[in-house]
């Protein structure tokens, strides 16, 4: 895939002309403007910046680009779904009610 650029100086196609890696993620991609007469050239930046998809294998160099916020809440969504059913029979009992002022010996138990 060809990624292709509008010069904003006179709204022609400007089309790469080199590509420099700078760095595993981070890559530098000249642009000529093909319209002659503005000559426009330009560098843009193309960086890797979230993860969309971890894929199945590992990064052999260690490079770990953050997952997408929405990647994270799939994958505890995922984990929530697979996890065992907690033993005890649910929720913990509801607390006595009391009623009592902070100034007094401590608080009454309500009648239940």
């Amino acid at each position: 895939m060809r990624m292709g650029f509008i010069c904003w100086k006179c709204d022609s196609r400007a089309t790469s002309v080199k590509l420099k890696t700078i760095s595993p993620t981070l890559m530098e991609a000249g642009y000529r403007c093909s319209n002659i007469d503005c000559g426009h050239t330009f560098v843009v930046a193309l960086e890797a910046i979230r993860t969309l998809n971890p894929g199945a294998f590992p990064s052999p160099n260690g490079i770990n680009v953050p997952l997408s916020k929405h990647v994270r809440r799939r994958d505890l969504l995922t984990q929530l779904e697979h996890l065992p059913e907690a033993k005890g029979g649910g929720m913990c009992p509801p607390p006595i009610p009391t009623t009592g002022d902070l100034f007094n010996d401590g608080p009454r138990y309500s009648p239940a």
